[in-house]
């Protein structure tokens, strides 16, 4: 991935310098969050792979488990499926699932990636162990549960 740097003190105006970000981009040990933002401002942009890539590099980060690491793989999980890469969009709704299990994004990250799939049944029922996954003070449980009977009726097929 390449990107061009502004206005170094040898430079002219006119010119600019061409790095590679994977292997050069630094922000400090412990800055996943910095990580996090770069990459949401390539996605934003429509670079997804530079974006997974600074996502990888922000996963590598000192605080990036105890502070960052399911909004990092959340917005991995996006970024892949933007990509059209349902498989690994689901495979980062897990982690993300398995480390807060009681958190609702992995879940809706989970199913989303299914249904955008073509496969309804499977993300239903990921939707459906979520909210039994979901503790009843959750203040996104009347949404996540309202969003599940809408899609239930939507895909479920009739007995």
């Amino acid at each position: 991935m390449t990107a061009k740097r502004k206005a170094h003190p040898g430079l002219h105006h006119h010119q600019s310098v061409s790095y590679d970000t994977t292997k050069r981009l630094s922000f400090g040990q412990g800055s996943s969050e910095k990580y996090h933002q770069h990459a949401q401002d390539l996605a934003r942009n429509g670079k997804y792979q530079e974006a997974i890539d600074v996502l990888k590099e922000a996963l590598l980060q000192k605080d990036a488990v105890e502070a960052n690491y399911v909004k990092i793989m959340d917005s991995r999980s996006a970024i892949h499926c933007k990509m059209g890469r349902y498989k690994e969009a689901v495979s980062d709704a897990k982690c993300i699932i398995s480390a807060e299990g009681q958190n609702e994004k992995g879940y809706l990250r989970a199913g989303k990636a299914l249904l955008l799939d073509g496969r309804p049944e499977d993300a239903l029922e990921v939707y459906r162990y979520g909210l039994n996954a979901l503790a009843k003070n959750n203040p996104q449980r009347e949404c996540y549960d309202a969003y599940f009977k809408d899609l239930a009726r939507l895909y479920q097929k009739p007995a």
